[in-house]
């Protein structure tokens, strides 16, 4: 794949709601995360139109800060960490049934760090089907990482 293929990719993986998102910021994760896809990502809403893209990935946990709606100059925040700087994960589930008695359960997570500032991943913020898949696929991750296992059984 060459690298523009790539930042397509990458550009219609985290951003299926966006017509087209800023240009430096799938460039800065492309750059970041160095091979895609990876094992999970989720977008998280911040304030003052921020936004923030995790992924977890190999041994390493990272984030990408960066504002939604600015023009192609911004500047941009990431942290990467290794997962062993991971002190623990909070877990909420909440569930819910229709009409039908279909059940359906969304999850969020807050991932604590040694040092520095949680990640927090919510999946009952998530519309858009995909990005919501996308941040179960991270919690399921993050909690297979923190158990030591792999994405497909024990190691």
């Amino acid at each position: 794949m060459t690298n523009e293929e790539q930042l397509r990719q990458i550009a219609r993986d985290v951003f299926p709601d966006w017509s087209r998102p800023p240009r430096i910021v799938v460039e800065q994760i492309g750059e970041l995360v160095r091979r895609w896809p990876v094992e999970g990502f989720a977008r998280e809403t911040l304030p003052d139109q921020q936004r923030r893209l995790v992924w977890i990935d190999g041994y390493a946990i990272g984030q990408l800060d960066y504002i939604a709606d600015a023009a192609e100059e911004q500047n941009l925040d990431a942290l990467i960490r290794p997962l062993s700087q991971v002190t623990g994960v909070d877990v909420n589930v909440c569930g819910s049934a229709d009409t039908f008695g279909q059940r359906t359960y969304r999850r969020a997570v807050m991932v604590r760090f040694a040092s520095g500032n949680p990640i927090d991943v919510d999946t009952t913020q998530y519309t858009n089907d995909s990005l919501r898949g996308h941040a179960d696929r991270f919690i399921d991750r993050v909690l297979d990482a923190i158990a030591g296992t792999s994405a497909g059984g024990s190691q």
